[in-house]
């Protein structure tokens, strides 16, 4: 039985799918230490993992989806249903979608006209500490999926919850251009290490009202 295995071991058997022939213990326990623990191995990016000894481009791709799958799992246990009323449903949600993220991104979550959860839908990416939002191409991407309203989240990967100064000024911009889009947004948050802030709403009153918490 799986939950009888140690991480290496478990580690080991899956790369034998891409490496039938090869004994793979050598490899788990390298990509176990390069990448700092075995959970870091399914949410590494390809480049990184294949920089191991013995670990091709097969062998990567399939811990990627392992990590894939993990995600998927964790979004599956979300209650979508509460997104706009439970705090904790949505904490858990953010949980899920920034599972494994090495870098700053903006998602964009979206929902009918009768507030029900249609998708998360990514609106930018970028480095380590900051994310460029790719605006004309999520507001075509939301018209498609139908979304009436959206909660914008961003992560910081520094890991401080408070939403920064250029935070507060892209939250008011987006306001004004997915209102000319008939878009209404719910909330803006900032997501970090498994807790999530919201920092404003779709109204100038919200933003200084958060600006002001923000400066004291």
């Amino acid at each position: 039985e799986g939950v009888n295995l140690e991480d290496h071991e478990i580690l080991e058997m899956l790369l034998y799918y891409s490496l039938p022939r090869v004994n793979t213990n050598e490899i788990a326990h390298s990509l176990i230490d390069n990448r700092g623990s075995f959970g870091a191995v399914f949410t590494s990016d390809t480049v990184r993992l294949m920089r191991t000894k013995g670990v091709g481009e097969r062998s990567a791709i399939l811990c990627r989806l392992g990590g894939e799958t993990v995600k998927r799992s964790m979004m599956e246990l979300c209650d979508t249903s509460k997104l706009l009323t439970s705090h904790t449903e949505l904490t858990k949600y953010f949980c899920a979608l920034f599972y494994g993220c090495q870098f700053e991104q903006v998602f964009a979550i979206g929902f009918d006209d009768k507030k029900k959860y249609l998708r998360a839908i990514s609106i930018g990416d970028g480095l380590y500490d900051e994310a460029v939002i790719h605006v004309r191409r999520a507001i075509i991407s939301l018209c498609k999926h139908n979304c009436k309203s959206v909660i914008i989240v961003h992560n910081h990967t520094t890991g401080i919850l408070k939403a920064s100064e250029m935070d507060m000024n892209t939250a008011e911009k987006l306001g004004i251009i997915f209102g000319h889009a008939g878009i209404s947004i719910e909330g803006h948050y900032v997501y970090a290490d498994g807790q999530c802030i919201k920092f404003a709403d779709n109204n100038r009153a919200d933003l200084l009202s958060a600006e002001q918490k923000r400066m004291k």
